[in-house]
């Protein structure tokens, strides 16, 4: 009797684990892959959020600093709505002593004034801060 020799494996069952395993690997790497896109796609819209926020901030505090300027007058309110399209939108004033500049009797030249914008309920919110001269501020802003 002639006997042969026994085949530890065959090579097309190692191909088979070889494909299943390429297969795991790559769905692993779709998977990091597309949650890595999904982030950068909430960062993006965040950024585009706080850069519309920022303008916005920009414009009111021109349109304050111009109000200051020219008519020497400004809303009593140190808040408000801003106008359509973003009536959502809800403006804060602030101001705080700036003490670095005085004038010879000690009194303060300026103040800082710090103007928030935020939108709705929403936790994203701009601050911008600007040193105006004292005669630009209403004795009720002070």
């Amino acid at each position: 009797m002639i006997t042969r020799p026994a085949k530890f494996a065959s090579s097309q069952g190692l191909l088979l684990v070889e494909a299943v395993l390429s297969a795991v690997v790559i769905a692993v790497g779709l998977v990091f892959i597309s949650r890595g896109l999904a982030n950068q796609l909430k960062t993006l819209q965040r950024l585009e959020q706080y850069d519309g926020l920022l303008s916005l901030a920009r414009e009111k505090l021109l349109e304050l600093e111009t109000d200051a300027l020219t008519t020497h007058t400004l809303p009593p309110a140190k808040s408000g709505t801003c106008e359509a399209p973003f009536a959502d939108y809800r403006w804060t004033i602030t101001t705080k002593a700036y003490d670095l500049l005085k004038d010879p009797s000690d009194q303060p030249l300026a103040r800082e004034i710090i103007l928030s914008i935020r939108q709705g309920a929403g936790r994203t919110s701009v601050r911008l801060s600007a040193l105006w001269p004292i005669e630009w501020i209403p004795s009720e802003w002070r």
